[in-house]
């Protein structure tokens, strides 16, 4: 695999969402918005990972700053009653707060592809090799080719357990849009996954580029 991708890292701060919670957004603001600085005075990437273990911090923060910038859309979605953003979070994240199933997130990131990734079908191959390499032996479904908002997005389902062998269930979307891997990564504990499905349905469904 020719490079890392910060996706890879989204993963691990899920789980570590899941232990933890996170800050809610008491404001009631129902879009992500990747502008919004961190509360910390600390710089952004480290505010976003400063509770993460310091390896992981590392890894994270040097991924944030590593690849070039490239033109890019800024991407949106609306939450569900019962949801809210993770203020702190270097990348937009939503959080169920109303008891159903602690600890379940969904996560937006953008990511530049690598150089020789210019077709639909290399970017599924590429795709394909984010999931394996972030779940492993990790019980993996997909890909699934299927429209979102008119974009053609591949969806994977993974089933794996992060901490304390308690199954979390994934699901993933990534979308491939002038050299940018556009992603969202809905999660939850395996028990609760079936409790939120319909809002991870609903906010997958109203997610934008802008």
């Amino acid at each position: 695999m020719k490079q890392f991708s910060v996706l890879f890292f989204a993963f691990v701060l899920a789980f570590f969402l899941a232990a933890c919670g996170g800050d809610n957004n008491s404001s009631g603001d129902k879009s992500f918005r990747t502008d919004m600085p961190a509360k910390s005075t600390a710089p952004a990437s480290q505010a976003a990972t400063s509770s993460l273990p310091v390896p992981q911090q590392e890894v994270f923060s040097a991924r944030l700053v590593s690849e070039p910038a490239a033109p890019r859309l800024t991407p949106t979605i609306v939450s569900a009653n019962g949801w809210m953003r993770v203020q702190s979070a270097e990348v937009p994240v939503y959080m169920n707060v109303d008891g159903r199933a602690p600890g379940a997130a969904v996560i937006m990131t953008v990511d530049r592809v690598p150089s020789d990734v210019k077709t639909n079908d290399e970017f599924a191959a590429y795709a394909q090799e984010l999931v394996k390499s972030a779940f492993g032996e990790a019980e993996v479904s997909g890909p699934n080719r299927i429209i979102i908002n008119s974009m053609e997005a591949l969806e994977y389902t993974a089933i794996t357990r992060p901490a304390g062998n308690i199954p979390f269930t994934f699901k993933l979307f990534y979308m491939f849009i002038d050299e940018n891997a556009y992603a969202v990564q809905c999660s939850a504990e395996s028990s609760d996954f079936d409790k939120v499905k319909n809002d991870f349905d609903t906010m997958v469904a109203s997610y934008k580029l802008q």
